[in-house]
């Protein structure tokens, strides 16, 4: 029987642009920088949560001496999880343990792609930038296998920007389950080698016109002892002085 003479249409049986076998979900997770995740100090009530001007004040207005006090380790820490102008399915995938105005466009942007046939939820793994990066990079293998759970796949794509670079490859390196099921990854302004600007500011401290402005500048020290003095509290962010390989 031709086609012609077939009485369904072509319309009816050719689907155009739609691959059947091309279908299936595929979380994608996102893995921030350094003082990007929004901490919550329980104990001293306070938090680390620049999306907060009130919150950030109390950065601004303390010693570099407490801050280095109230940042150590000792003081326990976690991710925030609160931000009404979020759905609950979005709350639920850890979109507001980051800092929404350094990435809430892009967490929202990445979600409105379109991947063929597939399902893309994407995923934000806030994490404690104070640690170093391999308890850090433990914490997000733990987060991930959740992940997969809820949503009953066992594949991943992985997505990190700065420090969150470092944190994923001690993720995948020291979780080899983990990372037998990562798809892919894309890593955003790594710093493989060391982040320069880290060592720069050990000796001009915070400088408000290239550090983010008067209020960060002051918060980080915005000379090189008080600079010093709040690094000194904070294994992860250390991890980022260069190696002997940087050029």
């Amino acid at each position: 029987m031709t086609v012609e003479s077939n009485p369904i249409s072509r319309e009816a049986v050719c689907r155009i642009d739609d691959n059947t076998l091309e279908t299936g979900k595929i979380p994608i997770v996102f893995v921030p920088g350094v003082m990007g995740s929004r901490i919550h100090f329980p104990d001293i009530g306070q938090s680390w949560d620049p999306d907060s001007t009130w919150a950030m004040i109390h950065w601004v207005r303390i010693s570099a001496e407490r801050t280095r006090q109230e940042f150590a380790l000792s003081n326990p820490g976690e991710v925030m999880t609160d931000n009404d102008d979020l759905t609950q399915a979005q709350r639920d995938r850890g979109w507001p343990g980051v800092a929404w105005g350094f990435y809430g466009q892009f967490v929202q942007d990445l979600q409105a792609q379109r991947f063929g046939r597939y399902q893309t939820p994407v995923y934000v793994i806030g994490y404690d930038w104070r640690q170093n990066n391999r308890t850090s990079g433990d914490a997000v293998a733990r987060r991930i296998n959740e992940i997969l759970e809820i949503e009953g796949v066992d594949r991943f794509i992985l997505i990190s920007h700065s420090m969150g670079g470092l944190v994923t490859r001690a993720c995948l390196k020291n979780n080899a389950d983990v990372a037998g099921k990562l798809m892919g990854v894309v890593h955003i302004a790594q710093p493989v080698h060391g982040g320069v600007v880290l060592v720069r500011r050990m000796f001009t401290g915070a400088v408000s016109s290239v550090d983010g402005g008067f209020g960060l500048s002051m918060v980080l020290g915005n000379d090189r002892k008080k600079f010093a003095t709040i690094m000194s509290a904070l294994p992860g962010p250390m991890q980022l002085l260069v190696t002997p390989a940087y050029r």
